[in-house]
This record gives structure tokens, sequence and C-alpha cells, in this order.
């Protein structure tokens, strides 16, 4: 038996352990603030099952989510079409972390984000 064929890696998909020629990577980079670079996400996925990449793509969204979301001071955002001005959090606010909060665009005089305020003279 050729000994790379042998290789098998767990699905992030559906658990289940293939062969290296079934398995491939899906990769999500996110901009990590604490360690001022970037930082890459990869998780494995059966590349000939379609199921398994969409819950690996889901899995990486939740894990840059939570990277994200774990790096923001507290503060009031300005939220806008479902996302924050500023772009510091993801997902929906109730993903956030204690302590964010969200205002409409209207009431951005409340806001203690700066970029959220800035953003917000700014066309949008």
């Amino acid at each position: 038996m050729d000994p790379v064929s042998s290789v098998t890696w767990p699905c992030h998909g559906c658990g289940e352990w293939r062969e290296d020629e079934w398995i491939s990577v899906a990769h999500c980079k996110v901009p990590s603030s604490a360690l001022k670079q970037t930082v890459q996400l990869n998780a494995r996925y059966c590349n000939d099952r379609t199921p398994c990449l969409h819950k690996v793509a889901d899995l990486l969204e939740d894990w840059a989510c939570k990277l994200v979301n774990a790096q923001a001071e507290p503060a009031v955002h300005v939220l806008f079409e479902g996302l924050v001005l500023c772009g510091r959090l993801r997902g929906y606010p109730k993903d956030w972390p204690t302590g964010q909060h969200w205002v409409r665009l209207e009431e951005v005089g409340e806001a203690t984000c700066d970029a959220c305020r800035i953003r917000a003279k700014q066309p949008l």
C-alpha cells in the first residue's frame, strides 16, 4: 500500500475520517487586533460532499465571528442594515459579547464607538 494513501483526516463537516484524496481545506482570514496580524482559520471537509462544505463554511464563519467579537472593546455601535458601521463586530447582536450594544443610524449621537460615528457621517 502506498504510504501517502493511508493518511486520513477528520472532516469538520460530518466528523468522518477520510483518506487524504477525499479531504480539502477551506480557509478564512480574520484580522486580529490582539496579535496585530491576520489569522487564518482552517477547516477540513469531504471534497465530494456538498453538505460538508456548507457546514464547514458555517463553522468558519462562526469561528471568525467569535474571534473578531472577542477582541472588541465594549461600546455602543451604530447598526445599519444589520451590520455595525465600524466593522469591528460580526454576526448579529445576539452573537456579540457582553458590553456591546447598538443604536440605529438616527440615534448616532448616543453611540460611543468612534469608528461607527465617523462612518455614520459618510455617505452609505
